[in-house]
């Protein structure tokens, strides 16, 4: 399995509306409409080619460390332990519309490749995650104010 380092933007700085630019408009549109279209195949392995083909449609964007004045703090190392051991990053970033959609398609895929090396999940259960990431594409869609194909 490719391991891929999931960057979180930090809490704070979630956008819950965001014009985006004209440049990031189509990337974000089309990779959106890519996930929302791998959730209805019933072949993991194709859904997680779409999503593939979605990360790649994603512009590189600056990703850098928060600023925060308790980095010496315990309670800042103990996150940045458990940030450590989910091989999570907290980030701030100069593009944060492609790095909060990163995110969520980069937890997908490893649903997807968890979902595709085991048999024993319920199916039940499963249905009910990839419910979860529908609403999570189509909140993100209504944030950018993006209408999906």
């Amino acid at each position: 399995m490719n391991v891929m380092q999931l960057c979180l933007l930090i809490p704070d700085k979630l956008p819950t509306q965001r014009k985006i630019s004209e440049n990031n408009q189509q990337s974000i549109s089309l990779s959106l409409t890519l996930a929302m279209q791998s959730l209805d195949l019933d072949c993991q392995a194709q859904a997680i080619a779409n999503i593939d083909r979605a990360l790649a449609l994603l512009p590189t964007s600056k990703l850098f460390s928060p600023s925060l004045n308790q980095n010496n703090t315990r309670q800042y190392q103990e996150a940045l332990d458990y940030d450590d051991y989910f091989n999570v990053r907290h980030v701030q970033s100069d593009e944060p519309d492609t790095c909060l959609l990163k995110s969520i398609l980069v937890t997908y895929r490893c649903f997807l490749t968890l979902e595709l090396q085991s048999n024993h999940f319920n199916s039940e259960k499963i249905e009910i995650q990839r419910q979860g990431f529908r609403v999570y594409f189509l909140l993100l869609a209504r944030t950018y104010n993006l209408s999906l194909e």
